[in-house]
């Protein structure tokens, strides 16, 4: 059996760091409202092994993972940006794994490699820096005794895998966790009055690796808004994936949002990515959609039925009808979680991640003559839209035929429509769409919520339960989906308007 993988903890950490000479006077903190008084630390001795792929996949999303001794936080840490100047480190306790720097070195915390396993997928992470630290710390304490910030004086040795040693000097100003924002502007000035400059990079790791000249290649961003709307989402499913794995509320429906305009942007761009494979990229995306579609739609329908139920008068919710409708769609959408998990281990889903790599990373070609490949893109999209509304047309007056799916496909077209205008900048086209694309996703969720209450409630019959409830809230649904349908014909007038305007 494995042995069992250590907790992690998570700390948001908002710091700055600063460029200094050996001969630059420490500030002087004194005269500053916010700071009482200031403790200084012994001197730390830090070491720090720093570990990625070949490739230098982590640095290139701006991620360190490193193992470090010495210092009160020796262990595993994995730093992840979380806006300017702030970042969320993930640690991890050492274990009983030998020196990072021998033949074999220590394997990175199972838990840890996780978090960033759509980035690093199969590959080896192995170390690429070595960096030593002699750190003085002092304390800043505000008046009323807590701790505000923290500087660091560093002298710094360090050393990418097979390259030469590297030495500096550096201030690093961090905030207490929860800190104001506005003392750390104040104490960055004193830095920056006492000779300091702001630092030209986010890490020492991303100084050694471009002063070795091993720093991970950055893809310039491509001239083509479809190409670049693609490349931006695709960075948003990774950021997406990350909070999956830590099941973050309502990051399941982001992922498979994300999943879904990706696929969108690359049926509108009717080809023009020329790449080959673009067939088997739009299913692995339609199939990876399906997967999270399980813990999304259970995840809708436990918030609606919770939602609904609290608004109906107690005496009308009759019988165990929280726990069929509410308590059972969470239970369906921890099955439908754990399953996307196993997805998003496999290196199907590895392959996947590769394709849109290389997609985003191929030279489009060139535009057609005339230059209007986005006007030609928008009236494409929209002619799918008129498509579905006249299937849709046709499909109230025929018995025959599901009317419901028909209003559903006028939402996809709509939504592909959405995503094209939007990377394109027609933004009243964009916003026209994504009314439709809003309206028929009420619908669509009142057609599958009335197709799931009506299963509970024979369940509940046969169970000798009291059926009341769910009548109560299958015609709420019903007159939800009645107001949807009203409204999509002067929607899609709206569109008409706008892609004519466009």
């Amino acid at each position: 059996m494995a042995a069992k993988s250590p907790e992690t903890s998570s700390f948001t950490e908002t710091e700055r760091k600063f460029e200094v000479v050996e001969s630059t006077v420490t500030p002087s903190f004194d005269g500053l409202s916010s700071v009482g008084r200031v403790e200084r630390s012994p001197s730390q001795s830090l070491d720090a092994v720093y570990f990625d792929t070949p490739g230098r996949d982590l640095a290139r999303h701006r991620i360190t993972l490193r193992r470090r001794t010495g210092g009160p936080d020796a262990g595993w840490h994995l730093k992840l940006p979380a806006g300017p100047d702030t970042r969320t480190e993930v640690r991890v306790p050492l274990e009983d794994d030998g020196p990072a720097e021998s033949p074999t070195p220590p394997a990175v915390p199972e838990s840890l490699r996780d978090v960033v396993l759509a980035i690093v997928r199969d590959r080896p992470l192995a170390p690429v820096a070595r960096i030593s630290t002699s750190r003085t710390v002092e304390m800043l304490y505000g008046p009323e005794g807590s701790a505000v910030a923290e500087f660091c004086d560093d002298q710094v040795t360090a050393s990418a895998v097979g390259g030469d040693e590297q030495q500096w000097r550096e201030w690093e100003l961090e905030l207490a966790e929860g800190g104001d924002l506005g003392l750390l502007d104040r104490l960055s000035n004193r830095l920056l009055d006492a000779g300091a400059l702001p630092a030209g990079h986010g890490s020492k790791l991303a100084r050694v690796l471009e002063s070795s000249g091993t720093a991970a290649d950055v893809a310039e961003a491509s001239a083509d808004p479809l190409h670049r709307a693609v490349a931006k989402n695709v960075d948003e499913l990774l950021e997406w994936d990350r909070a999956v794995r830590s099941d973050v509320s309502d990051s399941v429906h982001q992922m498979r949002v994300t999943t879904r305009k990706i696929r969108s942007l690359l049926q509108s761009s009717e080809g023009s990515f020329g790449i080959t494979d673009d067939e088997w990229i739009l299913d692995e995306l339609r199939a990876l959609a399906g997967v999270l579609g399980v813990a999304r739609d259970a995840e809708v329908l436990a918030e609606r039925y919770e939602h609904a139920l609290n608004e109906l008068p107690e005496s009308n919710v009759r019988g165990p009808v929280r726990e069929r409708l509410v308590e059972g769609a969470q239970k369906r959408y921890q099955n439908g979680w754990k399953r996307s998990l196993t997805a998003m281990r496999s290196p199907r889903y590895f392959r996947l991640l590769d394709a849109l790599d290389a997609l985003v990373a191929a030279e489009p070609p060139p535009p057609p003559p005339g230059g209007e490949s986005d006007q030609v893109t928008i009236a494409s999209a929209y002619r799918r839209v008129r498509k579905a509304a006249k299937a849709a047309r046709a499909a109230a007056d025929d018995p025959e035929v599901d009317n419901d799916e028909a209003l559903h496909r006028i939402r996809k077209r709509a939504k592909q429509l959405r995503y094209t205008a939007a990377a394109t900048g027609a933004a009243q086209v964009a916003d026209s769409a994504k009314t439709i694309q809003t309206l028929l996703g009420d619908h669509q969720d009142s057609v599958v919520s009335r197709s799931h209450l009506s299963r509970q409630a024979e369940a509940a019959h046969a169970a000798g339960e009291d059926t009341f409830t769910y009548g109560l809230l299958y015609q709420q649904e019903r007159d939800l989906a009645q107001r949807c349908e009203e409204q999509i014909d002067a929607a899609l007038k709206k569109l008409n308007k706008a892609v004519r305007k466009s």
